[in-house]
């Protein structure tokens, strides 16, 4: 089996920002690191980034692909979570969708894939529009989780986790 890992570098798009951020991880992460927000942990700063929480976020990079990966007969996106409410693409074309960030995605991505440079993207939506929305109860039972009800602070960001938005899998 070869694997392509995309853990790393990716791009981070939203809230009028565009930083660079680590995956795994997850918006807010990304822009402290970037110094476009104060530590949201420390003091009162939570407060001020509370806009942050009805806002969608773009997670996009590009990656290789060899002629031995696109002779596989399956080739397959493994996401181990993305939170939440996400719309993935590669190359322009819609792949999957996730609702539940308790729940590993697997995307059969062969027909949509190029020898040479690809790209992939993920489209995450607030969870907390969503939820008012009333379209996907796994974010209504995650905004509950995450805004503060049991004495955290309220940071319902976005991002992708545990082994990251990847490997490429072909078998």
């Amino acid at each position: 089996m070869t694997r392509i890992d995309l853990r790393g570098t990716w791009r981070l798009e939203g809230a009028g920002e565009q930083v660079a951020a680590e995956i795994p991880g997850d918006s807010h992460s990304a822009l402290l690191a970037a110094g476009k927000i104060e530590d949201p942990y420390w003091g009162t700063n939570e407060l001020d980034l509370q806009y942050l929480n009805g806002q969608d976020w773009v997670f996009s990079r590009s990656f290789e692909v060899s002629a031995q990966v696109l002779a596989a007969p399956s080739v397959y996106l493994h996401f181990d979570s993305i939170d939440t409410v996400a719309t993935v693409f590669v190359n322009g074309q819609v792949v999957g969708r996730s609702d539940n960030m308790f729940a590993r995605c697997r995307f059969s991505v062969k027909k949509w894939l190029q020898e040479g440079t690809n790209r992939v993207e993920v489209q995450v939506r607030s969870a907390e529009n969503v939820a008012g929305g009333g379209r996907s109860h796994f974010a209504r039972v995650r905004l509950r989780w995450r805004r503060g009800e049991d004495h955290r602070p309220f940071l319902p960001g976005a991002g992708c986790w545990s082994l990251a938005a990847g490997p490429f899998c072909s078998r």
